[in-house]
């Protein structure tokens, strides 16, 4: 069997434009049309601290149809992190599932300059700086104290612009995870960007919005609607006013942040007057936001320090479930339906080839099903290479169970209750980000979307 060629990207999407599509194009010129484009896609929280403005069920949807192969859940509470934690946690996932290449966009594409400034912020000397800084300034954000911190020591300024943060961040999670994915830099072009596209569908300017997202992506947003915090104000406001701010133990929320949220929910009557009412030179709107959402949904500092425990199947086309039946992953399970007659009403759209994929253990993922009744047919050559990153990163998912089985290298769940056969890690954190899920529920109007997309 031939190596499938695979590339990560951790993303948002949200929403999918032009500039996503034009990465993915960019990544089979440079190797090959074939290479397996995995999208480790945000759930329904992103990193500005926010509701994905689609849930994740449509955004995957969007994705698969324009480019990707297959889309896996970035989970919360590490979706709605700072940056360092937040491309720490997708670099672990990723090395995880063995891909080949983490394809990054950014401003000025230079990967040496990018590399360079991630072994700076990855020195011992930066690290040491860091933490007298931090326990002298603690209401200084962790983006403000980085940047002083790097000029201070090496006399120039760190990147700056908002994908060259995140590439640098990604380089220096990459050093942590020898014979992990390669990096693969490419340099964004057009104007298009996710902010323009989410005004535009915010204000309803759909004529704007056709020119900057895709065919399928626009379709999508057209038929639905968009899903704010404003939803849910009252609850925010509520949570708020009743708590005792001194007594939480939220990750990245400082104390006197906390107050200061506590006290202007009391005064104020709106989310946007809170905002402006917690804002100062020191605290973003996107660190205020987060420290909203982590407070009501409890997201601590250790639960972040961990690495995420699983992954989810969004959206999968044949490649993409190709790609999964050649990890040889024996707990990947497959969606099975009791009843013939509701497999027949739940048909998937038609693929590309015209037929259609029945969400049936049969039709949906029979490359898996292959995979399992044969994996001793799987060649040594495709996955040594991943026995080497899990012996490397001391994943424990690859080890043997009492009973003396390989259990499976990393959790992939595709249905509702595949968590309950992995452990306790595993179930507390799907069971964690199932309850933010509930809490996004309350603010979106669209139908619920409950299985993975296939084509």
């Amino acid at each position: 069997m031939k190596h499938m060629v695979s590339v990560g990207i951790i993303s948002e999407y949200n929403p999918f434009h032009n500039g996503h599509m034009r990465q993915i194009e960019a990544i089979r010129s440079l190797l090959g049309q074939d290479v397996v484009v995995v999208a480790l896609m945000s759930g329904n929280f992103v990193q500005r601290g926010d509701f994905a403005i689609l849930p994740k069920g449509l955004r995957a949807e969007a994705a698969l149809c324009s480019g990707a192969d297959l889309v896996l859940e970035f989970p919360y509470p590490w979706s709605g992190a700072y940056a360092q934690v937040f491309a720490r946690a997708g670099v672990s996932l990723l090395s995880a599932l063995s891909v080949d290449y983490l394809a990054f966009g950014s401003e000025t594409g230079e990967l040496s300059a990018l590399r360079q400034a991630a072994e700076n912020f990855a020195s011992p000397e930066f690290e040491k700086a860091f933490a007298r800084e931090e326990k002298a300034c603690p209401a200084l954000s962790h983006a403000v104290l980085r940047q002083k911190v790097y000029t201070a020591l090496y006399r120039q300024e760190p990147p700056r612009r908002a994908n060259d943060i995140l590439g640098a961040a990604y380089l220096a999670a990459l050093s942590e995870h020898p014979g992990g994915p390669a990096p693969l830099c490419i340099r964004r072009t057009g104007e298009e960007s996710a902010t323009a596209s989410r005004a535009a569908y915010l204000a309803g300017d759909w004529e704007t919005l056709r020119t900057l997202v895709p065919e399928h992506s626009f379709s999508i947003l057209e038929k639905s609607k968009p899903v704010t915090l404003q939803s849910v104000e009252t609850a925010l406001l509520a949570f708020w006013r009743l708590t005792e701010a001194e007594r939480l133990r939220i990750a990245d929320l400082p104390a006197d942040l906390a107050e200061r949220m506590a006290a202007g929910a009391r005064k104020c009557a709106s989310l946007d007057a809170l905002m402006t009412y917690c804002a100062t030179k020191h605290y973003t709107n996107a660190r205020i936001r987060r420290g909203m959402l982590s407070a009501i949904l409890g997201v601590t500092s250790e639960r972040l320090q961990k690495p995420p425990a699983y992954t989810r199947v969004l959206a999968a086309n044949r490649r993409g479930r190709n790609f999964l039946a050649a990890l040889a992953r024996p707990a990947i399970a497959r969606p099975a339906i009791a009843r013939p007659a509701l497999a027949r009403r739940t048909a998937a759209p038609e693929g590309k080839d015209g037929s259609q994929s029945l969400f049936s253990a049969q039709k949906l993922f029979p490359e898996i099903a292959r995979t399992e009744e044969k994996k001793s047919d799987s060649p040594a050559g495709a996955n040594k290479g991943r026995e080497m990153n899990r012996e490397k990163s001391g994943d424990k998912y690859g080890e043997k169970n009492d009973a003396g089985t390989l259990g499976a290298p990393f959790p992939i769940l595709t249905r509702t209750g595949d968590y309950r056969r992995y452990d306790d890690e595993v179930q507390r954190a799907v069971l964690f980000a199932d309850r933010a899920d509930r809490f996004y529920a309350l603010a979106d109007p669209n139908p619920p979307v409950n299985r993975p997309f296939i084509l």
